[in-house]
């Protein structure tokens, strides 16, 4: 990755999928904002809608059902959680929960990028190029720390305190940066830490788990599975697929 690029952006790869057949399956929310391009089909289809296969996948704080067809080959970009404002000329909170097709955020070359990725060699290096063509500004390092911060599981209150900035501002800036509000980045950032503390167990001590994460109790985690997944801890144990943010749907 060419390094004008490394601070927005955590990775560039290409991927072919291993599925042996079309399924639909549960994404869990990251917090993150994604830009794809769709080599073996130009479709992508999601409970966020249709849209052709190049696309950014906005910042989510909720779980999502996408298609995934049989051996899809794609270019992923996944950017950095204050990155992606850099190349979309917009405040981030306005793709929240959304597929954007790319020709509506990069006009001519978002709708031939695609082609252009199918013809190329280095396929990777074609994404990289058009990023660099649409990059401008740079992020917020204010907020750029205090997503740090809350990944590791700072307290709101403790953020905003370290940061010296009035809980509105903290609030508005974030927003603008990131797509969601700091208080439901700092819930899916907690989800996130429990489904990789218990990924590849098969029967986790619930009360433990909660108490460990920070949450009241029990309930309390019930709770944030369902508000978040829309499913229990139990059934999200027994769905899960391919690592801790993928599950069956039934």
């Amino acid at each position: 990755m060419r390094p004008e690029l490394v601070p927005l952006i955590k990775s560039i790869r290409l991927e072919t999928g291993n599925r042996a057949e079309t399924t639909q399956e549960c994404l869990l929310p990251s917090g993150r904002t994604s830009l794809w391009v769709i080599l073996n089909r130009d479709e992508f289809r999601s409970s966020r809608g249709t849209t052709p296969g190049a696309f950014v996948y906005g910042p989510d704080d909720r779980a999502s059902v996408v298609e995934i067809e049989s051996a899809r080959t794609h270019v992923a970009v996944e950017f950095s959680p204050v990155g992606a404002a850099a190349f979309f000329g917009l405040a981030l909170s306005e793709l929240c929960g959304e597929v954007a097709d790319l020709r509506d955020l990069w006009g001519q070359e978002g709708a031939e990028l695609r082609e252009r990725v199918l013809d190329a060699r280095d396929k990777t290096r074609v994404v990289e190029d058009a990023l660099l063509r649409h990059m401008s500004g740079c992020p917020d390092l204010a907020i750029s720390r205090a997503v740090g911060w809350i990944e590791t599981g700072e307290s709101l209150t403790d953020v905003t305190a370290r940061l010296g900035l009035l809980p509105r501002t903290f609030r508005r800036r974030f927003v603008s940066e990131v797509g969601i509000t700091p208080k439901r980045y700092s819930r899916v950032c907690r989800l996130q830490r429990v489904v990789h503390a218990i990924d590849g167990c098969a029967a986790p001590e619930w009360a433990y788990v909660a108490a460990q994460h920070g949450y009241y109790d029990q309930a309390h985690l019930i709770d944030e599975f369902r508000d978040l997944i829309g499913v229990t801890p139990g059934q999200y144990v027994t769905r899960r697929v391919d690592g801790p943010n993928h599950l069956r749907v039934d």
